[in-house]
């Protein structure tokens, strides 16, 4: 249960945090800088669209920057990740993927798509870097609170059976203390003891909001005998390390859940630029 995640969370933020690197910064800026030169040159030398020489330059550009850039995504799920540090490759991720869309944009004249196909592909392309830069952040946000705001730490295929083990800890000790814990826990305790949830409020407060319940069990305390009170501190504690629990189960499904919108995506958008390009060859 412990070091699992926060490990893979520390790697995940240093690596989203060397995205910063200022010589790859540079590299970005400078073919920025060539392909806007070099489209401004062909904006005033041939009429805008995707039919042209150039433009089908770029069209071929962003085929290709968007297949290498998917190829991280591939590289993160193969036992063997080859050649290179993995900083290096996320920065590649980034930058191109930016980089894909302002040739694709070049591609089509900075004018909006035609056709259903063509519409597709511009859609998705928009959403896939929108969602990228999003995971940048995301990659960023959530290890960070996952390391430094909590202290229990869990692997997220593991929460619901060590939920589970606390729901049931807690009910024992519940049913063998006295009238005033057994109310109160059923009461206030047991429909957050019952399941994994996931709740917002972690994005914004990594306690989730606990302090009114922690006073309500410190209050009851103050009126318990001191075996009743000892069970009170164990619910207290079981309560903690659920909301915990609770706090992993809403960050890490957040991380899946971009991957699962950002990279299936990628690969939809990679197989409609393949028909793309034969539609092309082929009329």
């Amino acid at each position: 249960m412990r070091r699992q995640t926060a490990t893979a969370g520390v790697r995940l933020f240093h690596l989203a945090a060397q995205v910063r690197s200022p010589r790859a910064l540079l590299i970005f800026a400078a073919a920025v800088v060539v392909c806007l030169t070099l489209a401004a040159i062909d904006g005033l030398t041939a009429q805008l669209g995707p039919s042209g020489p150039w433009r089908i330059g770029y069209g071929i550009a962003a085929a290709a920057m968007l297949v290498s850039v998917f190829a991280y995504s591939m590289r993160r799920r193969s036992p063997r990740r080859g050649p290179g540090r993995a900083s290096s490759w996320l920065q590649f991720h980034t930058y191109g993927g930016a980089f894909f869309l302002l040739l694709v944009l070049t591609h089509s004249g900075f004018r909006l798509p035609h056709g259903i196909l063509a519409w597709a592909m511009w859609t998705l392309s928009l959403w896939i870097v929108a969602s990228g830069l999003l995971g940048l952040l995301v990659q960023r946000w959530i290890p960070r609170l996952l390391t430094s705001g909590l202290s229990t730490e869990a692997n997220y295929e593991r929460i619901p059976e060590l939920v589970e083990a606390i729901r049931q800890e807690a009910e024992s000790l519940a049913q063998a203390a006295g009238g005033s814990i057994q109310h109160h826990y059923a009461a206030s305790l047991s429909p957050l003891m019952a399941r994994p949830r996931t709740r917002p409020i972690f994005f914004m407060d990594i306690t989730g909001g606990i302090q009114p319940t922690l006073r309500q069990l410190e209050h009851l305390g103050g009126f318990l005998e001191s075996g009743d009170k000892r069970v009170l501190d164990r619910l207290t504690a079981l309560f903690k390390t659920k909301t915990e629990l609770d706090a992993h189960y809403t960050l890490q499904k957040a991380l899946r859940w971009w991957l699962f919108l950002h990279v299936p995506l990628s690969l939809i958008l990679i197989v409609l630029v393949g028909f793309h390009i034969a539609a092309v060859l082929y009329y």
